[in-house]
């Protein structure tokens, strides 16, 4: 979905935490953009790769990446230059914690994250459910020097 559509998208089914029953499951991730309003970036390649999943008790947890990153020259990923570590972390997103749904956004609150700085903050996701696609938009962010805002669409994991 293009960011200027989904920012302004008459939010489908009123998405609130009346019916957040409706993220509730498991979600393939089927791209991820990013826009600055001159381009478009696909940070974790054409063809990412990756989870979401929300539980009805309130718990979130989303993993993705690049599927094309480069492998680890040791098994023992301790054993790995620092710079090959960086690397692999740099294409590559993980946290967890709870979630709540109001007035077409989501918050994540994260408890463990793969980025330090993100443990004990709030990220909040614009929500566009349509059907089995699911799509979550940031807040405008810095991201390589320039402000930009990330769309994620994801599918339902039958």
């Amino acid at each position: 979905m293009e960011v200027n559509a989904l920012l302004s998208h008459p939010w489908v089914g009123m998405m609130d935490g009346a019916n957040a029953d409706a993220l509730v499951g498991t979600w393939r991730l089927i791209s991820c953009a990013l826009h600055d309003g001159e381009r478009v970036n696909h940070p974790y390649g054409s063809m990412p790769t990756g989870f979401l999943t929300y539980t009805p008790e309130g718990r979130m947890s989303v993993m993705f990446g690049d599927p094309d990153r480069p492998l680890l020259e040791n098994p023992d990923w301790r054993q790995n230059a620092d710079g090959g570590v960086a690397a692999a972390a740099r294409s590559f997103i993980a946290y967890s914690g709870t979630y709540d749904l109001r007035e077409g956004e989501v918050s994540h609150q994260v408890e463990v994250s793969l980025i330090p700085n993100w443990i004990g903050q709030t990220l909040t996701r614009r929500v566009v459910l349509e059907e089995d696609t699911l799509t979550l938009a940031t807040p405008e962010m810095l991201v390589d020097g320039r402000t930009q805002v990330a769309t994620l669409t994801w599918s339902r994991v039958e």
